[in-house]
């Protein structure tokens, strides 16, 4: 076996394991699909690798657990610098180290924007939901709630006021896409002064 084979090889075990994740997070949201054999089968496969990140304060957002999306984005940045050596050596190309910090910054920062995005629209919706309907409340809106009101508090406790809900949720909102037009700039401005870097 040659390294391109071998290459190859890992590049689709990896892609497979991600659509075996993806699968499992996805069962996972069905309650009566839990004691099914599958998702037996899909948590052995799984847990071991996902338990890495469970432990990880920072990736628990209230209720809102990112410990999965964490794992995968790893993997996706694995999967993808492989792919890049696999692209390389199938055409006698090089790869720089400038390259391979390229990749992982771009991946993490498609990720963490991602996660951005959703907390942002979760916002928007619940805040519309409280402006246009009389009774906001089920158990649809007390998940989301579970996972925006932590976030809601800590704006007021940052800004030491007293918002209303939906004030909070609209702020956290502008927040968020804030930090997502800021972080593209940066990422984008840290990415162009690597390359300027010597290889």
């Amino acid at each position: 076996m040659n390294a391109l084979t071998i290459l190859k090889t890992i590049t689709t075990i990896i892609s497979i394991y991600i659509l075996i994740i993806t699968l499992r997070i996805i069962l996972s949201w069905f309650r009566t699909v839990n004691s099914n054999q599958l998702i037996v089968i899909l948590k052995k496969i799984t847990d071991p690798y996902l338990n890495l990140f469970r432990g990880i304060k920072f990736l628990r957002i209230g209720m809102f657990d990112l410990s999965a999306m964490a794992g995968i984005i790893l993997l996706f940045i694995v999967h993808t610098l492989l792919s890049y050596f696999e692209f390389a050596l199938s055409n006698n190309q090089s790869i720089t180290y400038i390259l391979v910090i390229d990749i992982i910054l771009s991946i993490l920062w498609q990720g963490i924007s991602w996660v951005i995005m959703l907390l942002m629209f979760l916002c928007l919706v619940r805040a519309g939901s409280l402006f246009l309907s009389k009774d906001p409340s089920g158990k649809f809106w007390q998940v989301i709630d579970m996972i925006v009101q932590p976030i809601s508090n800590k704006l007021e406790r940052i800004v030491k006021k007293n918002l209303k809900y939906t004030q909070a949720l609209i702020i956290s909102a502008f927040i968020f896409l804030g930090m997502r037009f800021i972080g593209d700039f940066l990422i984008n401005q840290l990415i162009r002064l690597i390359y300027q870097l010597p290889v």
